[in-house]
């Protein structure tokens, strides 16, 4: 009986650590170089360039709440503060090879 019991502690033991060592991983990050399309170079796009709208802080100081602006939700901007790349340009958006897959 002993051996039962030390065999399924060893067996779900192995489990504990082989999911955590997935999630561990799965949530490393990417580096911005293995999202940079051939695309990209070709129409001048730089994905460095892209700057916060504001300072960001996180995770945040406060909780985060949306707003409503004429009967739509608008989201905090301490929490989405968005970002700008003037490498983007609507000449770029308008060329048929830009996409955003």
């Amino acid at each position: 009986m002993t051996r039962i019991l030390q065999f399924a502690a060893g067996a779900v033991l192995c489990f504990v650590l082989i999911g955590y060592s997935v999630r561990a991983t799965a949530q490393q990050p990417i580096a911005p170089e293995a999202f940079n399309p051939a695309v990209c170079a070709q129409l001048n796009v730089d994905g460095r360039a892209s700057a916060p709208l504001q300072p960001v802080t996180l995770p945040p100081l406060q909780g985060c709440a949306t707003r409503t602006s004429n009967g739509f939700p608008v989201p905090d901007p301490n929490c989405t503060p968005g970002a700008i790349n003037p490498t983007l340009t609507i000449t770029v958006l308008r060329d048929p090879r830009f996409t955003t897959r």
